[in-house]
């Protein structure tokens, strides 16, 4: 049996074997953690793409209404789609040129009622084959809840049934980490903590190494986004089941999205 060690390698060893400990301790509150990822990825996600859908409506389509709404002076203004418009206060809409106060209030509630029906409309659905940065930002954030929600009900016990083993093998292998208390260790001491050393480096490997419960739980948030992308293409179904139960505001249907619907326009034409 090995009676030198290198004391660095000793207490490389020894954090690790704590690392692992705390991670198996935390795993509840990183399940929290995990779906307030989810959550702040999906409303960024969200986000991008109502300002995409909005950006792609013409302030042309004001016009529609037959009201009078000169969008001339809007173009003029340098306010091409419904999005800019959308950020503009009813005071800012009036203090345009050619528009008055009628006429910013005219615009002001129908770009309002454009941006709601298209809030209503909205699908979002991650195209992952055209992936931007707000596609693999939720992609990212949803793979690892999808790789460790069902491991959580086996992390816990692993916990329980390791953590007072790990406590003990790591206090005898302090030992090994000092070179002056290794030099002065008596050969019962130096025999349990080679012994203790063993133990601990068995168990990374047997129990926590490649292939384990916990390898794979914490390997989740080491992934390269190809390999993320590549597992939500196989699984899509439980990343839109994910947001379905974390994300409920969020329409996740396959819609078409044409910015009005039939029956807004009907309504915009009639006044």
């Amino acid at each position: 049996m090995q009676t030198k060690f290198g004391h660095q390698e000793v207490k490389k060893l020894i954090n690790l074997a704590q690392e692992i400990d705390i991670k198996l301790r935390d795993s509840i509150d990183v399940q929290k953690r995990d779906i307030a990822c989810v959550r702040q990825a999906a409303d960024e996600f969200y986000v991008k793409k109502l300002k995409t859908a909005l950006e792609e409506l013409d302030v042309e389509m004001l016009s529609q209404g037959k009201q009078g709404i000169r969008v001339s002076y809007l173009r003029k203004a340098g306010i091409d789609n419904i999005y800019q418009l959308s950020k503009l206060s009813k005071t800012k809409i009036e203090s345009m040129e050619g528009i008055g106060k009628q006429g910013a209030k005219k615009i002001y509630e129908i770009t309002d009622q454009i941006v709601e029906n298209t809030k209503k409309k909205l699908s979002l659905r991650i195209r992952v084959d055209e992936a931007n940065e707000a596609d693999d930002a939720l992609i990212s954030a949803l793979f690892v809840l999808v790789i460790r929600e069902p491991l959580r009900a086996s992390i816990k016990p692993l916990y329980k049934e390791n953590h007072a083993v790990l406590m003990e093998k790591i206090s005898k292998a302090k030992a090994a980490a000092s070179g002056l208390k290794w030099m002065l260790a008596s050969k019962n001491k130096r025999e349990l903590t080679t012994a203790a050393v063993g133990d601990l480096e068995r168990m990374i490997t047997e129990t926590f190494g490649e292939g384990s419960v916990y390898h794979t739980y914490v390997s989740a948030e080491t992934a390269d986004i190809t390999e993320r992308r590549a597992h939500f293409r196989e699984h899509a179904a439980a990343y839109y089941a994910a947001l379905g139960m974390y994300c409920k505001q969020l329409n996740t249907e396959e819609m078409p999205q044409s910015g009005l619907d039939p029956e807004l326009l009907k309504k915009i034409e009639a006044q």
